[in-house]
């Protein structure tokens, strides 16, 4: 029998319900339509639905609307890739229809506002659109790539944005910090007996974009044969104007960045408490620990993205407690953040 899910886990598909649906690589699906039909020309025809997932889409008008749009925009993306990102997408397209009819049972909605939601997020997806902001300077286009892996090789999974063709400096600043992710992708050693199992997954939100920031939240999965995979988050931020990878110099000077910290402590401590209930550590020693670990971690900007309201940080398994303790975020307002931000970083 299936252990409950941990309350923190809960809490983070909770907190990160926007993300989720955006960096799914296999959440809920569109319509059963053969690859050929895939053009901005040609459209579901619902006089042939006969599943669950294409029946509820046609008794939706929103659904079918959406789905619509995704199949345009799939076939407009499709026809300006080059042939080997064209075929990549394509096999990604046929990966994300197969488990159309799983959405409802992931979110508790209903089939055809799963389904719906999720088509939405696709089409963001493949039109490469910011969850805020005006639009980055130059054209991002999503790059995928998949490999089924095997015996002594790694399935990989990529979903990622890139910018087509850069040339500017803040371009090739974030397709620079972009490979940096999906390049090193670790292999099994001859003879290792989990090697059939090895896998390792990128996807990617991008949470702002405007011709002044551009703010990416990666996460990036990695499973070798263990217990249980293992999750890293990375924030990528462009300073557009400066060219380059933001730091956190550039954001806060040291006096303000206790005061954020000292927030940050704050919040933790509180989801810890609501995690662990009484079996939470709030001694003196425990909470000391615990606002230290915070300040040390908290000034790298790999932490950090940044949407329209608000910057969000977060700390991932094993960094402010054990690994079934899980993730925790620190949420800080623009109005909070804003009058001690120095002058010159990019704050939307």
């Amino acid at each position: 029998q299936r252990n409950p899910t941990p309350k923190w886990e809960q809490q983070m598909l909770i907190h990160n319900a926007g993300k989720i649906l955006r960096m799914l690589r296999s959440v809920s699906l569109l319509t059963l339509i053969s690859a050929t039909t895939f053009s901005s020309a040609n459209a579901f025809d619902c006089k042939l639905a006969s599943t669950p997932g294409e029946k509820a889409i046609c008794a939706d008008p929103s659904a079918l609307a959406a789905d619509e749009m995704l199949n345009k925009v799939f076939g407009e993306l499709r026809t300006s890739l080059g042939e080997t990102q064209s075929a990549e997408l394509l096999s990604s397209q046929k990966r994300w229809m197969k488990d159309r009819d799983s959405c409802a049972l992931n979110t508790g909605n209903s089939l055809a506002e799963c389904i719906k939601s999720a088509t939405i997020a696709r089409t963001e997806l493949l039109e490469a659109a910011p969850v805020s902001g005006t639009g980055a300077p130059g054209k991002l286009v999503p790059y995928f790539f998949f490999d089924k892996g095997g015996k002594g090789k790694t399935k990989v999974d990529i979903q990622v944005y890139e910018f087509a063709k850069a040339s500017e400096p803040a371009q090739l600043a974030f397709n620079a910090e972009v490979n940096k992710l999906i390049n090193d992708i670790p292999q099994p050693e001859a003879g290792d007996p989990q090697s059939d199992n090895f896998e390792y997954n990128v996807s990617m939100s991008l949470e702002y974009a405007s011709p002044k920031l551009i703010s990416v939240h990666a996460v990036t999965e990695t499973f070798l044969g263990g217990a249980h995979p293992n999750n890293q988050s990375n924030a990528i931020n462009i300073d557009v104007a400066k060219g380059k990878l933001a730091q956190f110099s550039d954001l806060l000077d040291k006096a303000a960045a206790q005061k954020i910290f000292g927030e940050c402590g704050q919040q933790v401590l509180k989801q810890k408490k609501e995690n662990e209930g009484k079996d939470a550590d709030t001694s003196p020693a425990a909470v000391k620990r615990l606002r230290d670990t915070i300040s040390s971690v908290s000034g790298d900007l790999a932490l950090w993205t940044f949407a329209a309201n608000q910057a969000e940080i977060q700390y991932d398994t094993n960094v402010l407690g054990a690994h079934a303790e899980g993730v925790f975020f620190c949420t800080i307002p623009y109005a909070q953040l804003r009058p001690l931000v120095r002058p010159g970083f990019p704050l939307p």
